[in-house]
């Protein structure tokens, strides 16, 4: 009992003597009264999630008629050729980190869908990474180029897990690829289903290993829009980010210190800031940065606006979801 009702806690009632401390005439007291509400995630076929048994459950407690609120966590789907593409949860459709109010039970169902396109590719292969994240292989991608984005990912997983953020990547063929998406990337990361990465196996990659370089691209676009999911503000939309985009992208390509295309917008400048950072500082010496960035005056990202004890400001947050979840 209180004689606040939006209290949580017992403020006049004594449970030694059973009475309730009038302190003036006409007092009035309100029942108050917890409740547990509960989310319970429900797998259903094809997939089913990893980390994560199904009827997996997260709970709130609320106090009298308020509602309390749930985040939805990393979950990540196991079967092959299928991914999240958000979760119902009855009323809406949400992603992972969205906060969900409750004010009873709830059913929060995975929405599986098989594509990004909706096309279903026949897999050749399919490699796991950190317990959570499925690499497939297309039967129409080389061999050459598959095992050229498996090693890179696997150097990735050692040195920086916590970019490694999307729950599926595909490796696709030529054919496949340029159906789907187009003619004018190697590789591209979809927001709106869950983010998936779909990258490129055109044959001329292989002697130039420019896969390489675009699968760690990728995933900075992963971990980007994760990172936002998760904060509320994205990498690329940080303040000194877009300072620093705004400064450069209507400059000529001798004043620029990263490619042409990194200039499309902020987050493919983040993405590229990103991999330039990587390549040269995270895990040097075993791929030529410089022969898709110039490198000429690529030292302004380090030097300027603290760029580095940034990124191991959000590396640190970005760790310790990881060890929480």
């Amino acid at each position: 009992w209180s004689p606040n009702k939006d209290s949580h806690v017992n403020e006049t009632y004594n449970s030694n003597t059973n009475k309730i401390k009038v302190t003036s005439y006409d007092d009035e007291n309100y029942l108050i009264y917890k409740v547990k509400y509960t989310a319970t995630f429900n797998a259903t076929s094809p997939a089913s999630f990893i980390n994560y048994s199904n009827n997996y459950k997260l709970s709130c407690e609320v106090y009298n008629n308020n509602s309390c609120s749930i985040i939805i966590p990393e979950i990540y789907v196991h079967a092959k050729g299928y991914f999240i593409y958000g979760f119902d949860t009855g009323t809406a459709t949400v992603q992972q980190y969205s906060k969900v109010s409750l004010n009873k039970d709830i059913t929060i169902k995975p929405i599986i869908n098989s594509s990004s396109k909706n096309k279903t590719i026949n897999i050749k292969k399919e490699k796991l990474y950190m317990n959570k994240v499925y690499v497939e292989q297309s039967n129409n991608c080389s061999d050459e180029l598959a095992n050229q984005v498996f090693n890179t990912y696997t150097r990735m997983v050692s040195n920086a897990p916590y970019a490694f953020k999307t729950p599926k990547i595909r490796l696709l063929g030529e054919d496949e690829y340029v159906q789907q998406n187009g003619d004018e990337s190697a590789g591209l990361t979809f927001w709106s289903n869950g983010s998936i990465i779909e990258i490129r196996c055109k044959p001329s990659y292989a002697s130039s290993k420019y896969l390489i370089h675009a699968s760690i691209h990728e995933m900075a676009h992963a971990w980007d829009w994760y990172y936002g999911l998760r904060t509320g503000t994205a990498l690329s939309e940080q303040d000194y980010i877009k300072e620093k985009y705004q400064k450069y992208k209507d400059k000529s390509e001798s004043e620029r210190p990263l490619r042409d295309y990194s200039y499309k917008n902020e987050t493919e400048f983040f993405a590229d800031l990103y991999t330039d950072y990587y390549f040269r500082y995270v895990d040097s010496n075993w791929y030529d940065i410089d022969s898709v960035h110039t490198g000429s005056i690529h030292a302004w990202i380090f030097n300027e606006d603290k760029f580095y004890e940034n990124i191991e400001k959000y590396k640190n947050i970005a760790e310790n979801d990881y060890k929480t979840n």
